[in-house]
């Protein structure tokens, strides 16, 4: 928590680099495709959205890690609930396509 002040006065700044960019898209098609987003328009839309929400904080919190301290165990707990969230949004997605 000491750190948090230097994060919050703008002292560490936050990297957007191409490679980041360029995983966050090669991660979105996999995910469209793996939920069948070519086949369903709103799906693009819906997992680019997901992903933002869920994938932005994490990018954040890797890029401070050093500064605000965070260990093994919570990055894996992030990672682990995150994994966990894409499971179930796959999982209603494919009952909703049985469903119809």
């Amino acid at each position: 928590m000491a750190a948090l002040p230097k994060v919050l006065s703008g002292s560490h700044t936050i990297e957007i680099t191409a490679s980041n960019l360029s995983y966050t898209f090669f991660g979105v098609l996999v995910l469209a495709l793996l939920t069948g987003a070519i086949r369903k328009q709103e799906r693009i839309l819906t997992t680019f959205i997901s992903l933002v929400i869920f994938g932005l904080p994490l990018l954040i919190l890797w890029q401070q890690k050093v500064v605000l301290n965070i260990n093994v165990l919570v990055w894996g707990l992030l990672v682990l609930l995150g994994i966990v969230l894409v499971a179930v949004w796959m999982r209603q997605m494919i009952q909703d396509d049985k469903n119809q």
